[in-house]
């Protein structure tokens, strides 16, 4: 009988040494396909690539690496050409949102910004896009939402201190307003329409209605009724300047409203980056200073 017993324990000891082999194996098959282990591995791996980044390089040499229409949360960064900035883009009203589709993720007009800013970078205009809080300055300092551009103009000027061959300056917003109002729809594609805004308080707005004038015309050539036009704005309860009189080439630009999906977003934005890396390149080439 003992001996008996003996061969059994040791039979099911092989057994459960087969079976745990067998597992391990399973196990390791498992981990070099699942596609799912795999998107863990490099999520992980990304966000102690960007962790570490970030502590060793400033905000100003950052850009982005590519845009996902349906997360632009999700972002790579990479390190800016060797060249000097001559574009600008920011938000004055950083938390002015578009519409909501999944609680998740809540589109605002600085992901317009972070688009147009990618696309001026991929065509060889070195771009700067802001991503410092408007709001929290205007906390710490006790200001109402009204001196927005009041902190706008700040950061324009503390930028510029360190980049001065800065020309082009954007302030993107979006508008308010019913769908109808502020999409338009052609050959089965819908876009968030563009109105360009001036403020006639600026001592020289003339020669930023007469960039914003040209932007218009050549938004519509692109896809005729993409942009509403030109409005201009002054007197009370309005900032009627717009810092529009730090450059001739100093814009606001209203892209879509809050009923826009950022899929119609991105359409008209496709579109006004066409418009301005050409309109940009030909005054350079033509050494319009």
């Amino acid at each position: 009988m003992n001996k008996r017993f003996k061969k059994k324990l040791k039979l099911r000891k092989n057994i459960s040494f087969f079976i745990k082999l067998f597992l391990i194996f399973l196990l390791i098959l498992f981990m070099q396909n699942s596609k799912y282990l795999k998107q863990i591995i490099i999520l992980k791996s990304n966000s102690y690539i960007k962790k570490n980044y970030l502590k060793n390089t400033s905000s100003a040499s950052l850009s982005l690496n590519s845009i996902n229409n349906k997360n632009d949360e999700i972002f790579v960064l990479k390190e800016e050409k060797n060249a000097s900035p001559i574009i600008y883009i920011y938000n004055t009203h950083q938390t002015e949102k578009y519409l909501v589709k999944n609680e998740s993720y809540k589109p605002t007009v600085m992901h317009a910004s972070k688009y147009l800013n990618e696309s001026f970078n991929k065509n060889d205009l070195p771009s700067i896009f802001e991503n410092r809080s408007i709001n929290e300055v205007l906390s710490q300092n006790g200001w109402s939402y009204g001196s927005s551009y009041k902190v706008s103009r700040y950061y324009i000027e503390d930028t510029y201190k360190n980049n001065n061959t800065l020309k082009y300056f954007f302030d993107i917003h979006r508008d308010a307003g019913s769908y109808e109002y502020t999409t338009f729809c052609s050959e089965n594609k819908c876009y968030a329409k563009t109105l360009f805004l001036i403020g006639l308080e600026n001592p020289s707005y003339l020669e930023n209605q007469k960039f914003a004038e040209e932007l218009n015309k050549r938004m519509n050539l692109k896809v005729k009724g993409i942009s509403k036009g030109i409005l201009q704005k002054q007197g009370k309860k309005v900032n009627g300047v717009y810092n529009q009189d730090f450059s001739p080439r100093s814009i606001l630009i209203e892209v879509g409203g809050e009923n826009n999906s950022m899929e119609e977003v991105y359409n008209t934005l496709n579109v006004l980056s066409e418009v301005l890396i050409d309109y940009i390149k030909e005054e350079i080439n033509s050494g319009i200073k």
